[in-house]
């Protein structure tokens, strides 16, 4: 339940603040490359929604990205925060009024290359004899200084809860962590195949596109439900997955056997009559 708050709030928080917080910004979302050593500008343009004044700052605040929701964390530490510079002055605007920030970004010449990740904010000041904090509406900025990254994921875990399974459904976890300097985006299939390679299952691994950054896990989930009578026995489970820009490969193969209940019960079924007739036969002999 907390998860699927998060994440609509986050929505909201991107899509919709001129609903709740009577701020319309522009754009939502911006991409800078930077030489470490250079500076460059960035614009956040803000319109007043509301009908009456309003007065805002410039406010800069880092995140990552959530492995299992997709969705952005802020206030976790990052020194790109300190190579903006952000004026002191605030911004009086009337009503349907527009007029915006420009955020000087000076990266250091030992900068490491890599992506920083940072959201660009309009924060609203109390009105006086108001009691508040304010509210802020943003824009995400993905920083890069400019070099030669490093796209690298590190399969942590693709494994099954079992490794024999007397019912369905089988589940299946996976976990990547990202050890690069930059967010890729996992892509691939999971096949599940039986004795006789025949495909049991296909699933997509991350139809949402969800962005792996640096230093953060990625997790996924996976149920196989269409397990028949034909699958008896041993099942291969095959890991094909490609991420970045160098569209680097990873390769897995796991297996578990699926032997239902019922056919074991089954089969002792059949042992024990056969045992049965045979001493009965043995008996009338």
């Amino acid at each position: 339940m907390k998860k699927t708050i998060t994440i609509l709030l986050f929505i909201f928080f991107l899509f919709f603040p001129q609903d709740i917080f009577a701020l319309s910004i522009f754009p939502l979302r911006q991409t800078v490359v930077i030489n470490p050593g250079e500076s460059s500008q960035v614009e956040l343009l803000v319109k007043n929604e509301k009908d009456e004044t309003v007065e805002i700052l410039p406010e800069v605040d880092a995140f990552t990205i959530d492995g299992q929701s997709g969705a952005a964390i802020f206030g976790v530490d990052d020194v790109a925060v300190s190579w903006i510079n952000l004026s002191n002055e605030s911004l009086v605007l009337e009503p349907g009024e527009d007029s915006g920030f420009v955020f000087s970004v000076q990266v250091p010449a030992n900068a490491e290359p890599g992506t920083h990740y940072l959201g660009l904010f309009a924060k609203t000041i109390p009105s006086e004899g108001q009691i508040g904090v304010g509210s802020r509406v943003g824009s995400l900025l993905f920083l890069h200084v400019a070099g030669t990254i490093k796209e690298q994921l590190i399969r942590q875990d693709f494994s099954s809860d079992e490794r024999i399974y007397f019912s369905k459904p089988v589940e299946l976890k996976l976990k990547l962590e990202n050890v690069g300097t930059t967010h890729v985006v996992p892509e691939g299939r999971i096949i599940v195949k039986n004795l006789f390679g025949d495909v049991v299952d296909d699933m997509a691994i991350n139809p949402n596109k969800r962005k792996v950054v640096p230093h953060t896990s990625w997790h996924g989930e996976y149920t196989i439900e269409s397990l028949d009578l034909k699958d008896l026995g041993p099942n291969k489970i095959q890991l094909v997955l490609n991420y970045g820009m160098t569209n680097q490969v990873i390769t897995e193969s796991i297996s578990f056997w699926y032997l239902p209940t019922w056919v074991i019960l089954s089969i002792l079924g059949v042992f024990l009559t056969v045992i049965v007739l045979v001493m009965l036969l043995r008996h009338k002999q």
